[in-house]
């Protein structure tokens, strides 16, 4: 661990301990998951990707008297193997989250800190991820008709010299949490590529026909050195009960194109900085750009605290001419620069058990055909096998 965050936890319990915190409280995480995914490339000969990931967390959360509190979260990040040898030290150690909070009816947040909202379609905390992902960020919450109102904004990335900008990127955004209807606004700013997009969306959920559906539509707007941007995209997913402890979840999710990249409009969504995992399918092959997704899952309640969700997913781009985009929201690596749109299928069982109030095992089997869309016609065998443990 290296001295900046030894110093910090000394620093974190002494003003704690000085100060006559109400209450200091500690907790933290153990989860380890291993995974099997082959061909990585589609083709039948292709490679076996295997490992095993491993993710601690330490965190302390307190609060004053006056109101007031922090919480600091330490986290460990590693694969199974990636010292060099049984004697090699190498530093995976980081602080994941960091803040201040202080404010009664208006509340503020100053420090790192995940950013969840909604769906996580566009903002999320990424907690499939080995590292899962957190801001620099100053957020106020205000209260307005008994819901609250978010105002937040971070520095994404700031990477400056006297004479060059690069890597410069800047998000602001409001968010009303409210009971069924989520207006919100977002704007990313990029100084690097003179970029400025501002995305406006809503998201409604209730009850209808006896099960609860949940639509969300977002259009972005803005520009990209000359050009300006007119992109769009939706989610709607219905779950309706067939028998106790079961039902059917519908969905369609759909993320605009561009058609035509040599004019003047940049179409292709941006789908800012999502939590992917499982939304549109469970081996992860694509994200929410230039996509077309159909899904039928079914959810079954076994035993106590046992879930089966067995999953169907079609997958299309929504522009022939636009490339395959992966999660991360770049190119895929398997795009074939086909105008065919299909991108492939998928087939996937996930299984969780709630060992008990700390411990869960969750394990998951996939297969996906890939489309013309992408490079080779191999079907993927994804797997993983997953424990956690919080305390």
């Amino acid at each position: 661990m290296n001295k900046v965050i030894w110093g910090f936890l000394v620093s974190t319990v002494l003003f704690s301990t000085v100060s006559a915190a109400v209450d200091v409280k500690i907790g933290g995480e153990y989860r380890l998951r291993f995974e099997n995914r082959e061909p990585t490339n589609f083709n039948q000969a292709g490679p076996t990707d295997r490992f095993v990931l491993q993710r601690t967390r330490l965190n302390f959360d307190g609060k004053f008297e006056n109101g007031a509190g922090f919480f600091t979260e330490i986290q460990d990040s590693r694969t199974w193997g990636n010292e060099t040898s049984t004697v090699t030290q190498m530093s995976f150690i980081d602080l994941h989250q960091a803040y201040f909070t202080f404010g009664k009816d208006i509340k503020w947040k100053l420090g790192r800190q995940e950013l969840v909202y909604g769906k996580q379609k566009l903002l999320g905390a990424l907690g499939w991820s080995n590292v899962s992902r957190a801001f620099d960020a100053v957020k106020t919450t205000l209260p307005i008709f008994d819901r609250e109102l978010d105002i937040f904004y971070t520095k994404v990335s700031e990477n400056a010299t006297t004479t060059v900008q690069s890597d410069n990127i800047d998000l602001a955004g409001i968010y009303f949490k409210g009971d069924g209807l989520e207006p919100y606004l977002f704007n990313k700013n990029e100084l690097n590529l003179q970029s400025n997009r501002t995305t406006l969306g809503a998201r409604y959920f209730n009850e209808w026909l006896g099960g609860k559906f949940d639509l969300e539509g977002m259009y972005q707007t803005g520009g990209i050195a000359a050009k300006s941007i007119a992109a769009y995209a939706a989610d709607f997913s219905f779950a309706y009960p067939v028998m106790p402890g079961s039902q059917i979840i519908l969905g369609y999710s759909f993320a605009s194109g561009d058609d035509n990249v040599a004019d003047n409009t940049v179409k292709t969504f941006d789908q800012l900085y999502p939590t992917n995992h499982g939304k549109y399918g469970q081996a992860d092959v694509a994200g929410f750009q230039n996509l077309q997704m159909l899904k039928v899952e079914w959810q079954q309640n076994v035993f106590e605290k046992n879930q089966l969700t067995v999953g169907y997913f079609v997958l299309n781009k929504a522009e022939a001419n636009d490339a395959v985009y992966a999660t991360t929201g770049a190119v895929h690596a398997a795009n074939a620069g086909s105008t065919d749109t299909s991108i492939g299928s998928e087939l996937a069982i996930n299984y969780q058990t709630q060992m008990d109030e700390m411990i869960n095992l969750n394990t998951g089997l996939s297969f996906f055909t890939p489309g013309k869309a992408l490079n080779g016609t191999a079907t993927q065998t994804w797997s993983y096998v997953q424990t956690s443990f919080k305390f």
